[in-house]
């Protein structure tokens, strides 16, 4: 009887060890961690604290998201109502550039004629002289 268990027992263990043996050379990276348990643990840590940020960050954007939506329309309204406004304005300015430049050019124009009659006077002076 003692030789019918140690048989049994010896064919069950081979059995486990080989189908061990066997799933660590098929499975290389899991068989890393087993062997490894503090870099596994550290690593296992790792993942569940970026998760946990993750999981955190869901609402918050959902909240972001749903602003944006609701705010949506107020701002295409704003948008086009500054528009508008701007295009008055910007009509407005163009008028009074407008004058303000005409008013420069015949500033230019009366210096050009200044600076004309310094250099006859000049010429004059020189001839003279």
């Amino acid at each position: 009887m003692n030789n019918i268990n140690d048989l049994v027992s010896n064919a069950v263990q081979s059995s486990l060890q080989s189908f061990w043996n066997n799933w660590m050379s098929n499975h290389r990276n899991l068989a890393f961690f087993i062997s490894h348990p503090i870099i596994s643990l550290t690593l296992f840590i790792i993942l569940i604290l970026t998760l946990w940020g993750i999981i955190q960050q869901i609402p918050y954007l959902l909240v972001k998201f749903w602003v944006v939506i609701l705010k949506s329309p107020f701002n295409l309204g704003k948008s086009l109502l500054t528009t508008n406004n701007n295009d008055a304005i910007t009509s407005s300015l163009n008028v009074n550039q407008a004058k303000l430049l005409q008013e420069i050019l015949t500033q230019l124009e009366a210096i050009k004629n200044e600076q004309i009659n310094i250099r006859k006077e000049l010429e004059d002076s020189k001839k003279i002289a």
